[in-house]
């Protein structure tokens, strides 16, 4: 997950957990449609916002799924 920021807020420049956002993914001035170009992973790294589910066990963060698949499926064959 990606969270759009327009203005400021002490929040989310210096309580935000690292874990669940990262730097890049968290937008300042702009909103997602202008910067995901499907080439870069997106997502939030929290249980609740993306995730792999392989061979029964749970994956968290940001995914990309052309490299998701070829990890998961096409490389473990």
């Amino acid at each position: 997950m990606y969270i759009s920021l327009f203005g400021t807020s002490d929040y989310i420049s210096h309580q935000l957990d690292e874990k669940l956002h990262h730097k890049e993914s968290i937008l300042h001035n702009t909103d997602l449609h202008k910067e995901e170009h499907g080439f870069l992973p997106y997502g939030g790294q929290g249980p609740a916002a993306s995730c792999i589910f392989y061979d029964g066990e749970r994956f968290n963060g940001s995914t990309l799924p052309q490299r998701d698949i070829y990890t998961y499926l096409v490389n473990s064959i």
